[in-house]
């Protein structure tokens, strides 16, 4: 299940996203995992569709993932930079979900 309205509300909350996920340590995890969630599962997504019979492909929900993964790829040049200085800042062992987004993003 994808939100319907993602490409109509991501970019109004995206710079309050970017201003906590910078100012806010506490819920910074949270963030993270939700932006790599909102990338990874689409990415999935379209992976599994790709290997179905064409028949059974929905492609209602392939063009609302594929709208999601083009509406998060908009916003990675904004994002990328504040990720990084996020990283250098955190400790060594609480890095690895800050890097499986860069590296999402990257894709």
């Amino acid at each position: 299940i994808y939100p319907r309205d993602f490409t109509d509300v991501f970019p109004k909350i995206a710079e309050s996203v970017a201003f906590y996920m910078m100012n806010l340590p506490d819920i910074r995890l949270y963030i993270i995992n939700g932006l790599s969630h909102l990338i990874e599962k689409p990415i999935n997504f379209l992976h599994k569709q790709e290997q179905r019979e064409a028949a059974k492909v929905n492609t209602e929900h392939v063009e609302n993932a594929t709208a999601q993964l083009e509406c998060m790829t908009t916003f990675c040049q904004h994002f990328l930079p504040i990720l990084c200085n996020i990283l250098i800042q955190t400790e060594n062992h609480k890095r690895h979900k800050i890097l499986k987004l860069i590296t999402l993003f990257a894709r």
